[in-house]
Parts: C-alpha cells; sequence; structure tokens
C-alpha cells in the first residue's frame, strides 16, 4: 500500500517540516522541496504554476520501476521511525542507553534539567566527551 502520510507540512507564519523514514530521508525531502520552491517561484513569473493532480503525483512516486527500487531497500530496524526520549542526558547511563538503541534505528531528544543549586551534574564538555566517546553526536538546545 502505499504511504499515506505528507512529507512536507506547511505552517504559515512559522515554516516548513519535512518528514520521512529516518533523518536521511527528510533532509532529501526536504532538499526537492526547497528545489520545488524555485520551480513554482520561476514559473509564476512567466505564468500561473499549477501542480500535478493527486493521480499524476501518485503515478509518478509509484511507478514500477519506483515500486521494485523500494523492494531492493534494507529492511527497516526495529526501532526506526520512532523517537526515543531519553532523561538525565548528562549522566552516563543515558549516554549507555543512547548506545544501545542507536543500532536499532530509532531519532533521540536527550534531556536534562542544568541545576546549578544542585551543583550540576558536570560541565558540558565532560557531557560532549561522554557522548563523543559512544559515538553519538550531540546538539544542544538550550542552556540556561
Amino acid at each position: 500500500m502505499a504511504d499515506p502520510f505528507p512529507r512536507i507540512i506547511l505552517i504559515p507564519g512559522i515554516g516548513m517540516i519535512a518528514t520521512g523514514r529516518d533523518k536521511a530521508g527528510a533532509d532529501i525531502t526536504r532538499d526537492i522541496y526547497h528545489r520545488t520552491i524555485a520551480v513554482i517561484k520561476s514559473a509564476s513569473t512567466v505564468s500561473t504554476y499549477v501542480s500535478m493532480t493527486p493521480a499524476e503525483a501518485y503515478s509518478v512516486e509509484y511507478w514500477p520501476l519506483e515500486i521494485y527500487k523500494m523492494t531492493l531497500a534494507p529492511p527497516e530496524k526495529s526501532l526506526a521511525r520512532r523517537v526515543a526520549f531519553v532523561t538525565g542526558g548528562a549522566s552516563g547511563i543515558a549516554v549507555k542507553i543512547a548506545a544501545v538503541l542507536r543500532p536499532k534505528g530509532p531519532m533521540f531528544v536527550v534531556a536534562d534539567i542544568h541545576q546549578p543549586e544542585r551543583g550540576g551534574r558536570g560541565r558540558r564538555g565532560d557531557r560532549e566527551d561522554r557522548w563523543k566517546r559512544e559515538g553519538l553526536g550531540l546538539r544542544h538546545g538550550r542552556d540556561e
């Protein structure tokens, strides 16, 4: 069955959300849509842009060669298309939990509360070192 879920979600005044099987798939979707935006802008300078009908879009997305290519893709990992929310991100156990889950394919949200009044949980550099030793990337949101 064809995947019924949208790949691009446009939220007026906020922006675009790209989705996919994994981060790489979402990145490809985002890049294609950025190109689509450029095509729409260019076409609009000459005439009115007209999108494909849903039937046309389906025939492009699911033509026989594309369906065959999908059968060649490796099977999804057991936690693919899932998000693992790991708390206590500054601790060693959170690093180990993420390292164990990573090969199973989930995306991660790792959270921690910085509590300077309790002495915190170590310096940021210490946390980054622990994550890097496990081969895990670390991107910071907001530190207070």
